[in-house]
């Protein structure tokens, strides 16, 4: 699986147009967690991103994939945000990219890849 960028946004995960993606026949989304959607382990989200996430909620099914190990943290942020959280990635390798994949039910060529 080779991962390629296509879109790129001089700004923070708000910038990325949720309808622009629908219309790209994007149906799912695997976000990153830390610098992403939130800043590194603050354990919230800025009102803007809320906001994001509720318009993405209507348009995709999403994951998150994190590198973080802590499963405290994951879990009570999973509970934050109401979107399940696969931890201990190892990303940039493929094995995490393949169990979110697996989660969605979804080929990579209807997925998005939001953050590093």
């Amino acid at each position: 699986m080779l991962i390629t960028a296509t879109y790129f946004i001089d700004g923070d995960i708000t910038d990325l147009d949720v309808e622009r993606l629908a219309g790209d026949g994007i149906k799912g989304l695997i976000l990153d967690l830390d610098s992403t959607l939130m800043a590194p382990k603050a354990g919230s989200i800025t009102e803007a991103t809320s906001h994001w996430l509720d318009q993405a909620r209507s348009r995709f099914k999403m994951i998150i994939l994190s590198n973080n190990k802590r499963p405290e943290y994951l879990e009570g942020v999973e509970n934050l945000l109401g979107i399940e959280i696969i931890g201990h990635a190892a990303k940039p390798f493929r094995q995490g990219f393949s169990r979110a994949l697996a989660r969605l039910e979804m080929p990579a060529e209807a997925v998005a890849v939001v953050g590093d």
